[in-house]
């Protein structure tokens, strides 16, 4: 059963924009990655709306490979999605901090 207290909004979160596919078992389609964090993503369906809250979702892109986990809030058509924990997603993740953004 998942549990209701994760809060994300005290982490590290990254505001970017690049595009991926988002697969879920209602089918597949483009979407964009506003911003990411080592827990999740946000994610904007550039096509139909596939997944609901609860839902299962794998998001694939060149810039952080395929990422998977459960859609934990939605808006529209912008998704909030808490990744699975791994030290494989942990890596993608801290791959893309190093070679997409600054440190200031």
């Amino acid at each position: 059963m998942q549990s209701n207290t994760f809060d994300p909004r005290g982490r590290k979160r990254v505001l970017t924009m690049f595009g991926c596919m988002a697969q879920s078992a209602a089918g597949a389609t483009r979407a964009t990655v506003l911003n990411l964090s080592p827990d999740g993503l946000c994610l904007r369906n550039d096509g139909p709306q596939i997944a609901r809250i609860g839902d299962r979702i794998e998001v694939a892109s060149e810039r952080v490979g395929r990422l998977s986990g459960t859609v934990y809030w939605r808006r529209g058509d912008t998704v909030g999605i808490r990744l699975d924990r791994s030290t494989n997603t942990s890596a993608q993740i801290e791959s893309y901090f190093r070679t997409y953004c600054r440190v200031h």
